[in-house]
């Protein structure tokens, strides 16, 4: 009797916890079921690549070996956007460059990434972009396994599947963790169900270069609350393209890597900075409307907003 008293008085809080959890624990399997739908596309797209990369304060020997493993993959061009100030990266660049005319340095000294970026599109003389950040590691048939789905004439870019680069310490693990969910899980799940991405990553994306073009205005002169952007590069430039009608892809068999924040409270300021990003790009979107065409792209991201506000119930 006493028991059975003490599960009556908990009755009203027990049942609504346990229809939350009835309907995240669905939603979770839903996604999964989807998502063992994808598959990458296959089949070969030639076209010539180039690499534009931004760099500001890189670690030499991270950048080095981000260039060596560009290189293996064969681009047409590599073009460096360095801030002046960055003299170890200069002289590494040019290091690297020697007698390969196909290697292009810029040297900026416009701040910000967005400049650079567009600086470095505009130079490529190439179909495909490939826009990397200048730690990114590159594994093999990165540009081959990329460019397949761009067969498909309405496909502006392609998203890569991305690592951390040998984690070591707690914030690396931790963000190698949350990029197995994205890119195992979130990305398969909107691949397999529609045309749209949530974000082609800045540290390896491929566009089509008369798509983005035009668009580079946009990404640069980009405000919030009257207010001018700087960060958040990659997915703005995702749903400029995407808010034209264009349609992006995800290959998880073109595999990069990142070596990521090595402590955690860099980690963390970087998470929250992306989060902010995340949460202006979307509310944008949802704002203009043209999120509603991709009916899997709008649940997921309502979704997301909903699971930000009931996850401080898995604590209680």
């Amino acid at each position: 009797s006493f028991f059975i008293q003490q599960y009556l008085y908990a009755h009203p809080f027990l049942i609504p916890l346990g229809i939350i959890g009835f309907w995240r624990w669905s939603i979770w399997l839903f996604k999964e079921l989807i998502a063992l739908r994808y598959r990458p596309e296959k089949g070969t797209y030639k076209a010539n690549v180039s690499i534009v990369t931004p760099v500001y304060n890189e670690d030499p020997k991270i950048f080095l070996q981000a260039l060596k493993s560009w290189k293996e993959n064969k681009p047409k061009e590599i073009i460096a956007v360095i801030d002046y100030t960055d003299k170890k990266c200069i002289e590494v660049f040019k290091k690297f460059a020697g007698k390969r005319r196909w290697a292009k340095l810029i040297i900026t000294n416009i701040p910000g990434k967005r400049p650079a970026l567009a600086r470095g599109i505009r130079k490529a003389g190439s179909e495909i972009v490939a826009l990397v950040d200048s730690d990114t590691v590159w594994t093999e048939k990165v540009i081959k396994n990329g460019l397949s789905p761009f067969k498909n004439k309405r496909t502006a870019g392609v998203s890569t599947y991305q690592n951390v680069l040998e984690p070591k310490t707690l914030a690396q693990k931790i963000f190698d963790t949350q990029l197995d969910l994205r890119y195992c899980d979130e990305m398969p799940f909107l691949a397999a169900s529609g045309d749209a991405l949530m974000c082609l990553s800045g540290r390896t994306a491929f566009y089509r270069k008369s798509i983005i073009l035009p668009m580079l205005s946009d990404l640069v002169n980009e405000t919030f609350m009257g207010e001018k952007v700087i960060s958040g590069d990659d997915k703005r430039l995702t749903y400029l393209v995407l808010e034209k009608g264009w349609r992006v892809a995800y290959q998880n068999n073109s595999h990069v890597f990142t070596p990521g924040m090595r402590d955690l409270k860099t980690y963390l300021k970087q998470r929250l900075r992306w989060t902010r990003n995340g949460i202006r790009a979307d509310l944008k979107a949802l704002r203009n409307g043209w999120p509603f065409k991709h009916p899997a792209f709008v649940f997921f991201q309502l979704d997301k907003f909903a699971q930000a506000l009931v996850i401080i119930l898995s604590p209680i």
